[in-house]
């Protein structure tokens, strides 16, 4: 038997030994919906007919559901405010067990899913959205979706925290990382309702906060967008102290799909223990939004590689002001960048004894007198016939050992700081899958100077230059046009 109501709805079963199972539909058309129980809320399926749907078509009013243990929802049961003209939020709640998760639709409205102690997972595999809302909080004990079943959204806005596990969102449009707040109302014995304490929760997270904590795979953060990934911070960054806007314990992965997303990084990303991946379909733009609150990347962890691939542009924005820095990746590993159909605006990429491949379809160029890269090695490779590293009046600077660099008519202007040797430089990073698994893939390999195309040629080092041939017996410089080697120091 269904529940209706024009007013305030309360379930409550208060025992610890109590559940409540919904199984046939409870709505109001003119009030909020509370269920309360002391261990668990079941929403179940029984057929076409019989469902646990709770329905909020008041305007305004919410739908909060809260339980000691842990709230399921069969595949195919939906809890929605979004028939209402001017929709609710939802609010799910669980003190030591999970929340799994059927359909939530809030249509224009919030929704908060907050498992304490617990995870939130979805209830199925068919790749259905699971949440529906403007903005989104989410917040668990453990993880947030599986690396083998990612909870899919539809939201506009999110904020995720997992604090002993991973987090794995598939979204089904563009997102914005950013600070939400967030009240629903719940309603007293009484039958009056009242609004619940404000909840505010900013950025995407993973940390581990267990005695003995979980790493691996399982405290990955894997995003995944079907329109531009933005992320701001919450919290502007002050000197010394940057704004994060999404920060990983183990392996990272930002994904924006669609032939017009980008990922726009307003706020630093960053991970303290795993590989760190950003695909997009169109660029990837490194911006400054504030002073002390930059998109820089930085992988902290012992030997992990940062791995960057954008259809068109990479753009680090490299202007330097007083108060702030220039947009920067920074990793204990490897770092690739690559823009396959376009070019690299560098800022600066630190990767302390280690080795840089920078790979464009137009050119690399450089923003200003500052050290772009500062490596054990570093190759620089352009494929277009009019490619192009650094320029005449802007030589790109290095603080390298070894360098590699094949470009087109465009030339090759470079200046290093120190001692130089022309030579074979191979890189290798891992790139993070959708489950939050790293794995290596084909080293990238360059050897010596050259141009096409009649490109000139300008290496300039502040030490020795070191003319080695990648091959025996071959040309460890060439250039197609003027050629210009200095040493200074």
């Amino acid at each position: 038997m269904a529940v209706v109501s024009t007013g305030n709805v309360l379930l409550q079963a208060t025992a610890s030994a109590s559940d409540i199972a919904v199984q046939a539909s409870v709505s109001s058309s003119g009030g909020d919906i509370s269920l309360s129980s002391g261990r668990s809320v079941l929403q179940n399926y029984v057929d076409a007919y019989n469902a646990g749907q709770l329905t909020n078509t008041g305007n305004g009013f919410s739908i909060e559901v809260t339980a000691t243990n842990a709230i399921t929802m069969a595949d195919g049961t939906i809890t929605s405010t979004a028939g209402a003209t001017t929709p609710g939020n939802i609010r799910y709640k669980t003190t030591t067990g999970n929340i799994t998760l059927g359909q939530l639709n809030a249509g224009v409205a919030s929704v908060a899913v907050l498992a304490t102690a617990g995870s939130i997972l979805d209830a199925d595999t068919n790749d259905g959205n699971d949440i529906t809302a403007a903005s989104l909080i989410l917040n668990a004990g453990t993880a947030i979706g599986a690396g083998t079943n990612a909870l899919e959204t539809n939201v506009d806005t999110l904020s995720t925290l997992s604090a002993n596990g991973g987090t794995f969102i598939t979204e089904a449009s563009a997102l914005t990382i950013d600070s939400l707040s967030f009240v629903a109302n719940q309603v007293a014995t009484s039958g009056v309702s009242s609004a619940i304490a404000t909840l505010t929760q900013e950025d995407a997270r993973t940390q581990e906060t267990a005695g003995t904590p979980v790493g691996g795979l399982t405290s990955a953060l894997v995003i995944q967008a079907g329109g531009t990934l933005t992320i701001n911070a919450g919290t502007a960054g002050t000197s010394g102290t940057p704004a994060v806007g999404v920060s990983a314990t183990s392996n990272l992965l930002l994904k924006a799909t669609g032939a017009t997303s980008d990922i726009v990084l307003n706020a630093t990303v960053s991970s303290s223990a795993g590989d760190i991946s950003l695909t997009s379909d169109r660029d990837v733009l490194q911006n400054t939004a504030a002073s002390y609150t930059d998109g820089n990347i930085m992988a902290t962890g012992t030997a992990k590689t940062v791995d960057v691939y954008a259809a068109r542009n990479i753009t680090m924005s490299s202007t330097v002001a007083s108060t702030r820095s220039e947009r920067s990746i920074t990793a204990s590993g490897d770092v690739r960048l690559q823009a396959a159909a376009g070019a690299i605006a560098l800022g600066a990429i630190t990767a302390t004894g280690k080795n840089v491949a920078l790979m464009a379809l137009n050119g690399i160029s450089d923003g200003d007198t500052t050290d772009d890269v500062t490596a054990a090695t570093v190759l620089l490779k352009t494929t277009a016939a009019a490619g192009a590293v650094g320029a005449l009046d802007d030589q790109l600077d290095t603080n390298v050992t070894t360098l590699a660099v094949s470009t087109g008519s465009g030339g090759a202007f470079l200046k290093d700081s120190s001692g130089l040797t022309i030579d074979t430089v191979t890189t290798t990073v891992n790139r993070v899958s959708a489950a939050g698994s790293s794995a290596a893939i084909t080293p990238d390999s360059l050897q010596d100077a050259t141009t096409t195309g009649a490109g000139a040629l300008v290496l300039e080092a502040g030490g020795t230059l070191t003319i080695n041939a990648g091959t025996a017996g071959s040309v460890g410089v060439s250039g197609a046009g003027h050629e210009l080697l200095v040493t200074t120091g």
